[in-house]
């Protein structure tokens, strides 16, 4: 699932970026994206990664409990079906 972009970026023009891989630092509170570039045509031309906050500057969670809940059960139940660990996510 694409994003459009709004106001295409310079080079050959990319109007498309998609999430091709992500990293979360729950202690550092940083989230840092991988992005494949895209033209219009559908040509990948190159990738870029940036990194933002978890958290607006007075602390406040950028993402809903529910949101959290989702990507953690979502990362534990990963880990647990490749044997990363075993036991119970609780």
């Amino acid at each position: 699932m694409p994003i459009i972009l709004s106001e295409p970026e310079s080079g050959p023009v990319v109007t498309k970026k998609e999430v091709i891989g992500f990293s979360v630092d729950l202690l550092g509170q940083l989230l840092t994206i991988t992005f494949a570039n895209y033209t219009d045509a559908g040509d990948k031309v190159g990738t870029a990664s940036r990194s933002c906050k978890t958290h607006a500057p007075d602390g406040t969670p950028l993402l809903t409990t529910e949101e959290y809940a989702t990507v953690r059960g979502a990362l534990y139940r990963l880990a647990l079906n490749a044997g990363i660990v075993s036991g119970t996510a609780v």
